[in-house]
């Protein structure tokens, strides 16, 4: 499944960006996807959601802003009083 190997990309992006020593929960997590990828949204919160277990990101929210083109990008992500933005 192609989705479950992107899903664990996007966990390990939001997981390089989290502030040095970082324990705060990931709360959301913003995402851009082209539509030439053929990834199926659903499909990919669902492999996001088993791909998190067990990290600060678990239990976060995955939203998919649908884009034409081939991007797969972690916009933004909020934690529970701060956020990164790309």
């Amino acid at each position: 499944m192609h989705e479950l190997s992107i899903a664990h990309e996007i966990v390990e992006t939001v997981r390089r960006h989290l502030p040095m020593g970082g324990t705060k929960p990931v709360r959301r997590v913003s995402l851009r996807l082209g539509a030439l990828n053929r990834l199926a949204p659903d499909s990919l919160r669902f492999c996001f959601e088993a791909a998190s277990r067990g990290t600060v990101v678990e239990g976060a929210k995955l939203e998919i802003e649908e884009t034409p083109g081939d991007e797969i990008r972690v916009v933004e992500f909020d934690l529970d009083d701060q956020g990164f933005h790309d």
